[in-house]
C-alpha cells in the first residue's frame, strides 16, 4: 500500500492474489481483501448490488467511469480494473 500512496505501480497484495488463486475474479478478490460485502462496495461506488454482482461474475462489463468509481471505493489503482 505504501507504493500506491507514493504513486508507484505495485503488485497485487498477497491477500488479493490468494483470493484469485481460489478462483475469484479480480474485482471479487479486491472486495474480499478489503473486507467488504457486495452491498457495502456497491453503496460506496454508487452502484446497485445486482450490477456489482454482474461485474464480478463477468456477465457485464463496466464503463470507464464505473470502474473508476469502484477503484476509488476499493482504494486501488484504476488500471487494475481496466482491461
Amino acid at each position: 500500500m505504501a507504493d500506491l500512496a507514493a504513486g508507484r505501480d505495485a503488485a497485487l497484495p498477497p491477500e488479493v492474489s490468494a483470493h484469485i488463486l481460489k478462483g475469484a475474479s479480480l474485482l471479487t478478490a479486491l472486495r474480499k481483501a478489503r473486507g467488504m460485502t457486495q452491498t457495502e462496495l456497491a453503496e460506496r461506488a454508487g452502484l446497485g448490488q445486482g450490477y456489482l454482482s454482474d461485474l464480478e461474475t463477468g456477465r457485464r462489463k463496466g464503463a470507464a467511469d464505473t470502474l473508476a468509481a469502484l477503484a476509488t471505493a476499493l482504494e486501488c489503482p484504476a488500471q487494475w480494473l481496466t482491461p
